[in-house]
């Protein structure tokens, strides 16, 4: 038998075997890598925010900034300033429109949940006594009204103590976000600032330690990936603000109530595919279900009919080919980069799978000429 061929069949049965032990083990595999990723969160954040922030820092170089005539090091300062400056404004004019009108229904919901409590507590006593069907219902399982309001009553104690742990875990774990963020936001800063030189020391090393073949190959693929990370992340902008500006005129001539936070919370979650929709929708109707559930169930239709137009018409043609990525695939990235890493895993997964689904396909394509070429 051939040494190459020989080498083939040790190379794939150590993959298969691989393979077989990490779906064998797949939860310790989660729970490793998982352990790596919360290790190195802070830098794997400044590098998907530097990935996000350059996008509109090449804009203002580009555009605003191209006839300035200053250094190269006070043109890169000035735009990461502006890049700040336009990202904190965004922001802040998105709290500015949604909070207030979330703090009011939030205040609408408050107002009607002590009528609410009134009539459950008036239905229970009229129908939950003993002499009642469901009373005699309840004596047949071994209770009775009165046991039935002690066990609910107990259950809203323990429920306010587990709420009380519940709500000290999720501000610890804000608080260990919110400095992972910061961590990784200045260490975006010190990528974006020497951007050109640390990819060229990037290039000198890869040169300097792998054949010329490998680090071609290296090149490329990094070419590949930033350029499919620039194409989705403003495609995704612009898909969001088209989406946004469509519910604003459909609510506007049907006259729903909170149109502002809705149409701003559709083109934040709009960002974050396919699951972005759900929650879109789900808040919506909440908050429309709280003024007229009529006019909820017609924002429902309505935001079927719009997602579907988006999904077939306008996503295709703004985002266009930047991901290309089939459905599964794309549902695929979303899960497992929302497992790893929350939002910006489900954000920042969908490009990188693209780049790896392109690279996997040219593999495919050029070795089956090779193989059709051998049979012959």
């Amino acid at each position: 038998m051939d040494r190459n061929m020989v080498k083939t069949i040790m190379k794939m049965v150590a993959a298969a075997l691989v393979f077989c032990y990490a779906l064998w083990n797949l939860s310790s595999l989660f729970r490793i890598v998982g352990g790596i990723a919360a290790l190195l969160s802070p830098f794997l954040i400044g590098f998907c925010l530097a990935f996000i922030l350059n996008v509109p820092l090449n804009l203002w170089e580009k555009k605003a900034l191209k006839k300035v005539k200053i250094s190269a090091k006070a043109k890169r300062a000035i735009g990461i300033l502006l890049t700040f400056i336009s990202v904190v404004l965004v922001i802040f004019l998105v709290i500015w429109l949604v909070v207030p009108q979330l703090v009011e229904a939030g205040e609408s919901i408050g107002r009607q949940i002590p009528a609410a409590i009134e009539r459950a507590e008036a239905f229970i006593h009229e129908n939950v006594r003993d002499d009642t069907q469901i009373g005699m219902l309840l004596t047949q399982f071994g209770t009775n009204s009165e046991k039935l309001f002690e066990q609910m009553s107990e259950y809203m104690k323990e429920s306010s103590s587990s709420i009380l742990s519940t709500t000290v875990t999720v501000v610890s774990g804000t608080f260990g976000v919110l400095v992972n963020f910061f961590m990784g936001l200045i260490f975006a800063i010190y990528i974006l600032a020497g951007k050109e030189k640390l990819s060229g020391q990037c290039r000198q090393v890869i040169q300097a330690f792998l054949p010329q073949r490998a680090a071609e190959r290296i090149f490329y693929i990094s070419g590949l990936t930033n350029q499919t990370f620039q194409k989705f992340i403003t495609g995704q902008c612009l898909e969001a603000v088209i989406l946004g500006t469509i519910f604003f005129v459909v609510l506007h001539i049907f006259r729903m109530p909170y149109i502002i936070p809705i149409c701003v919370f559709i083109m934040l979650a709009s960002l974050i595919p396919i699951v972005g929709a759900f929650m879109a929708c789900i808040v919506g109707t909440l908050l429309i279900l709280v003024v007229n559930p009529i006019q909820a169930l017609g924002f429902l239709a309505l935001f079927l009919v719009i997602q579907q137009i988006d999904g077939n018409l306008i996503y295709p043609h703004v985002v266009g080919n930047s991901v290309g990525l089939p459905s599964i695939w794309v549902f695929s990235a979303v899960l497992v980069g929302g497992k790893l890493f929350g939002v910006v895993g489900m954000i920042v997964f969908i490009p990188l799978c693209s780049v790896l689904y392109v690279l996997f396909r040219s593999e495919v394509k050029k070795r089956l000429p090779q193989k059709r070429e051998k049979k012959i």
